[in-house]
């Protein structure tokens, strides 16, 4: 299963995608990476329109009334509320009247929203505007867990973490996929973070899309650097071993399996 979008043209301002086929398997990690990341997601989300066709659950999707809009959440760049809200618990009761479900069970899944994010009950009585923005961003995307949505749609979401914080979301994100079954989508500039913590990659370029296993679409080194994308720091350094010293040691997403094959290359130095 797979969100397919086929001959697909949207643009904002000077950002566009032009015609292309794009493939967004469901049930994984996904990393959208370049330009137009925030374009594509908000066009999934039904903020931007857009030509060609986009196909759900093997269904055309109408323009207006789809259902891949309504299985998605997004969070962006900014926090957008209503000026009567000023609390954290007023912006999750607002959410949850949207949804259109009973009260019974409000308090407990807020709860639960907060706690999945990493956040204390107690930020239910702090004003909005006086969290940092990094607090709003965590409520955000609770606010997000809030409406339960089989797609999440997340625009420069890492802005502002730590390593350690951006660790425990890419936990998060994989629970969220082994065992709820959502699809979880990230736009970032981070390369790093999507080729250690992501299963699938999308880079959109103004020339060409490139898309795949996400350890795949990195190895392409002569790519990335032609398109101005940033090199994962543990590819590049693989990279420039196999360009300098002609040493073809493999590709890793994790630093312990790249020292056991440089532990191997120089074992074999030591024997020749």
């Amino acid at each position: 299963m797979a969100i397919g979008l086929k001959n697909f043209s949207c643009q904002c301002e000077d950002v566009k995608i032009y015609k292309e086929n794009i493939v967004i398997p469901l049930h994984k990690v996904i990393g959208i990476i370049g330009p137009a990341k925030s374009l594509l997601l908000k066009t999934l989300n039904g903020q931007i329109d857009y030509s060609g066709s986009i196909y759900y659950k093997g269904q055309r999707q109408s323009k207006k009334d789809t259902l891949l809009y309504a299985e998605t959440g997004y969070v962006g760049n900014d926090f957008q509320y209503p000026d009567f809200i000023q609390t954290v618990e007023e912006y999750f009761c607002y959410l949850w009247q949207r949804t259109g479900k009973t009260l019974q069970t409000r308090d407990k899944k807020m709860k639960e929203a907060l706690k999945i994010v990493g956040l204390t009950p107690e930020y239910f009585k702090r004003n909005i505007t006086g969290l940092s923005f990094s607090e709003k961003k965590l409520v955000q995307l609770a606010g997000c867990m809030l409406l339960n949505p089989s797609i999440i749609l997340l625009d420069n979401v890492l802005v502002g973490f730590d390593k350690l914080v951006q660790k425990r979301l890419a936990k998060l994100f994989k629970l969220l996929i082994e065992k709820y079954h959502k699809t979880v989508i990230i736009g970032t500039s981070d390369s790093d973070y999507i080729y250690q913590y992501t299963d699938y990659c999308i880079i959109l370029t103004d020339e060409k899309v490139s898309q795949g296993e996400t350890q795949k679409v990195f190895e392409d080194v002569s790519f990335l650097i032609k398109h101005n994308i940033d090199v994962p720091e543990i590819v590049c350094f693989t990279y420039l071993v196999r360009e300098k010293k002609h040493i073809k040691l493999g590709y890793h997403k994790d630093v312990r399996d790249l020292m056991k094959d440089i532990y191997k290359h120089v074992d074999l130095k030591i024997k020749e």
